[in-house]
């Protein structure tokens, strides 16, 4: 576990105590001569450095000469920035360390090609800019090897982390990914288990999950032995596969609970923050006991005014301004029948039947109401925003 903590870390404390001896003089983060190095000379360079490199790494050669490369690019791009460098090229260096583990590679052999890699590097550099002397030399070398320092700790991190995945049997690897997908674990784990998980499945396929939160009561024990289920440690929510019917859902329930939409393994952590937040908005309701399954879908309109508190604020402040001039209750009878107007479209008198008012009473608020909020009610991207703001007040003013 300590293992992890440190590869989740990006560095160990010996990378630490490493690069604190690399650390470039007081013009890091400054352009280099390089900005000098005219473009035909710096092709020439990076095809040197790509090869002496390369040379001696001992697996996966084509895809270290890929990554060798776009690492020299990166460095030439940024005029000699290791910092700005290691920023563009540190996903690719993940993926290359994760590779590593996967095919087998133990820590003993990285570290010797990382050794061989490193005097390679430093030793091409002062081929391939062999005319560059003086201060401007001494802060070359010193930003090539801070550079390859953070490449090669980056590269380490990732072959330390994705041993300790590949190293877990089938049921260890679900508890994982579970405690990631329910915040227990960093989510920085997630794609590196999401794909090994997707090598367990026997057919291959990826796995699509359906969020699900309990307004109440845990979910039954019993009904989470599936090994294709997940669970939160609480049984509050769980993660179940989308190929569940509502009506299967429904029958192990024992109170409501909001069902999120199905999504890969991916996007999981979306869907369950959007089943947790309807289930945050639908406690404070009045919910009828004896529903089993609400889908959060059932309920954009409200997840999306209460998404954005400012946001929701200034719409209201823009739009109802008028209405709020005015007493509670003929306030509340204006926007009612302003927001089913919106939202409906129907011609008044029907609108007197929804709301069940005599039609003049309909007329009548119309008529107040299109001279509070005027010509908004006919343009349609006001019309829009003038919907999300009553949603968003309606409630409190009932």
């Amino acid at each position: 576990m300590t293992m992890v903590r440190e590869a989740e870390g990006l560095t160990t404390s010996r990378a630490t105590d490493r690069s604190r001896h690399l650390r470039p003089s007081a013009h890091a983060g400054r352009p280099t001569h390089l900005a000098l190095v005219p473009h035909g000379r710096r092709t020439r360079a990076r095809s040197q450095i790509v090869w002496a490199v390369t040379g001696s790494v001992g697996a996966h050669r084509d895809v270290a000469h890929d990554l060798v490369d776009e690492a020299i690019e990166a460095f030439l791009d940024q005029d000699g920035d290791p910092v700005r460098a290691f920023e563009r090229m540190a996903p690719r260096a993940w993926e290359f360390g994760e590779l590593q583990a996967r095919s087998g590679a133990v820590a003993a052999d990285l570290e010797r090609g990382f050794r061989a890699a490193r005097a390679a590097s430093l030793q091409a550099v002062a081929r391939a800019f062999a005319e560059v002397s003086g201060h401007d030399r001494i802060r070359l070398q010193q930003a090539v090897a801070l550079y390859v320092q953070r490449l090669l700790d980056h590269i380490a991190a990732a072959h330390q982390q994705m041993s300790r995945l590949v190293g877990l049997d089938a049921r260890e690897r679900s508890a994982w990914l579970a405690d990631v997908l329910f915040g227990a674990r960093p989510a920085s784990l997630l794609p590196a288990l999401a794909d090994l998980v997707a090598g367990d499945s026997a057919s291959g396929e990826e796995r699509r999950l359906v969020a699900v939160v309990s307004l109440g009561e845990p979910i039954p024990a019993a009904q989470l032995s599936d090994p294709a289920v997940l669970r939160h440690r609480s049984r509050h929510e769980v993660l179940v596969p989308d190929t569940w019917t509502h009506e299967e859902l429904a029958s192990f329930l024992t109170g409501p609970a909001v069902v999120g939409p199905p999504t890969t393994l991916l996007d999981a952590p979306g869907g369950l923050a959007l089943a947790r937040r309807a289930a945050v908005m639908l406690r404070d309701t009045a919910v009828d006991p004896s529903r089993r399954v609400i889908p959060a879908t059932d309920h954009l309109g409200d997840l999306l005014v209460r998404g954005n508190r400012l946001l929701t604020d200034l719409l209201v402040h823009k739009h109802l301004a008028p209405l709020e001039q005015i007493s509670g209750v003929r306030r509340l009878n204006l926007a009612e029948i302003t927001l089913l107007s919106l939202e409906s479209g129907l011609p008044i008198n029907q609108l007197a039947r929804e709301m069940g008012v005599p039609a003049q009473t309909a007329h009548s608020r119309m008529r107040a109401a299109r001279e509070l909020l005027g010509d908004r009610l006919d343009d349609p991207s006001q019309r829009l925003e003038l919907i999300v703001a009553l949603r968003a007040v309606l409630p409190g003013w009932r």
